[in-house]
């Protein structure tokens, strides 16, 4: 499970276009406001600009998430045989292979 077809975080958000709403963009990585990379995504709310940032910071934070659930499930399966805990180690498990296009 490391199939990462993803563009390669860290991702930012901006107002770099012309339309209404929020970019997210490849951040360039050494600068937390500059980005050299592709567009991730567009996200347009007219109606509610906060929510519409609000989504644009959940969808830049997806690389980072991703990363760190993938190490929180390297812990749980090391630390416990608890069914409860297994059962959100295997949800994880099925949400990382979906992000890598095996589910």
């Amino acid at each position: 499970m490391d199939n990462i077809k993803h563009t390669p975080g860290p991702w930012i958000t901006g107002d770099w276009t012309a339309f209404a709403g929020l970019s997210v963009r490849q951040a360039d990585g050494k600068s937390p406001d500059k980005w050299t990379g592709p567009l991730i995504a567009r996200v347009v709310n007219e109606a509610h600009y906060e929510q519409c940032s609000a989504n644009a910071r959940l969808i830049a934070a997806a690389p980072e998430m991703y990363e760190a659930l993938k190490n929180a499930l390297n812990t749980i399966r090391a630390l416990t045989e608890d069914y409860d805990t297994r059962q959100s180690f295997i949800k994880g498990q099925e949400l990382i292979a979906r992000v890598e296009g095996e589910l």
